[in-house]
C-alpha cells in the first residue's frame, strides 16, 4: 500500500522543491522557473521505513507547489540583467591616430 503524499513532507525553497522522504527535487533554470531538472532520488522505492511513494503524487504535489511558491514570489524570477537589443544608429567614430606608447616597438628613423 501506498503511503500518502503530504505537504509536510517537502521543503520549498527559491532553490526548488525537495520531498524530504524520498530526496527527489525539482531545481529550476536560473531565471527559468517554468523549467528545471527533476531529479528521482529514491522515489518509486521501497524506503527503509517501509514507506512506498507514488511517484505522480510526488510529482503533482512538487508542481503544484512550485506553482505557488512562484506565484508567491514572482519578483524572484525577474530578469536581472536584460540584453541589449540594438543600438543606437549612429556608429562610433572610428579610431585613426594612435598614441606611440600603444604601437609596436619600431625603430624610428631619425
Amino acid at each position: 500500500m501506498a503511503t500518502p503524499v503530504t505537504r509536510a513532507q517537502f521543503v520549498v525553497t527559491a532553490e526548488g522543491v525537495t520531498h524530504t522522504p524520498t530526496g527527489a527535487t525539482f531545481t529550476p533554470h536560473p531565471g527559468s522557473p517554468s523549467s528545471g531538472t527533476l531529479y528521482q532520488g529514491q522515489l518509486g522505492n521501497v524506503l527503509p521505513n517501509g514507506d512506498h511513494h507514488r511517484p505522480q503524487e510526488v510529482h503533482r504535489m512538487m508542481q503544484r507547489l512550485w506553482e505557488e511558491y512562484v506565484a508567491d514570489n514572482p519578483y524572484a524570477f525577474k530578469q536581472q540583467n536584460v540584453p541589449v537589443v540594438a543600438r543606437t544608429s549612429v556608429p562610433e567614430p572610428v579610431k585613426t591616430k594612435y598614441s606611440r606608447r600603444f604601437l609596436p616597438n619600431w625603430q624610428t628613423r631619425e
